[in-house]
């Protein structure tokens, strides 16, 4: 199983004030890449420490998630590294992101048993785009979002209502890190099972995106 965080920032200067706000100018983290990269080393300090899985547990921190198809990069670096040679020709556009049937039921089932049926949600289809949509191109998997919170902390007159992605006024809402970092750890347990338990065998790659909703 693969366990995927984005993790790089945006150039915006951010205009909150609050203790972690971005020390360079003029690049903030805009999108919840330091939370979902916090959420994947979580998982596996856990993962690491418990060893409930029997199979291997593959951690992708991938860079270039913001238009420079990283993803991509990382299929092509992967085919590289075990000296296979393509050639292609590439377009720089988007694929759609579509989830794979088995593991986005296996998601919601694991994001069921955490935090309750009323809790998941089927989210609508979304015009924007995802770096992850390479990656599932190669190996069957899904991306899911987890709700951000109503906006706390935000400086007086940056308004009010959900964290919405990509503005200056942007904050990652650490109080999920738990959440999603044992949503990571119960997905490598499903697929990964010690001999005996039940088991969803085969290669899937399994990403997070917090916005102001929650669905899977």
């Amino acid at each position: 199983i693969g366990l995927r965080a984005d993790m790089d920032a945006l150039p915006m200067q951010q205009h909150n004030t609050i203790g972690h706000a971005s020390q360079v100018a003029g690049k903030m983290h805009a999108c919840g890449h330091d939370g979902h990269t916090a959420m994947l080393l979580a998982a596996a300090q856990q993962l690491a420490q418990s060893r409930n899985f029997n199979g291997t547990v593959r951690l992708i921190f991938q860079p270039a998630g913001e238009d420079g198809a990283g993803g991509w990069a990382m299929i092509e670096g992967t085919g590289t590294a075990f000296g296979v040679d393509c050639e292609l020709a590439f377009t720089r556009t988007y694929p759609a992101t579509v989830n794979h049937a088995k593991p986005a039921v296996l998601a919601c089932e694991v994001m069921t048993d955490i935090v309750g049926a009323d809790q998941v949600v089927d989210q609508q289809p979304a015009m924007t785009a995802e770096d992850l949509a390479f990656m599932l191109e190669a190996v069957p998997g899904c991306h899911v979002f987890i709700g951000n919170g109503l906006g706390d902390p935000r400086d007086v007159g940056h308004g009010s209502g959900p964290r919405t992605l990509h503005n200056a006024s942007y904050g990652f809402n650490d109080a999920l890190i738990p959440l999603g970092a044992t949503y990571r750890v119960r997905l490598a347990e499903r697929c990964l099972a010690p001999v005996g338990l039940p088991c969803t065998r085969g290669k899937c790659a399994f990403s997070t995106t917090t916005g102001s909703t929650v669905h899977l």
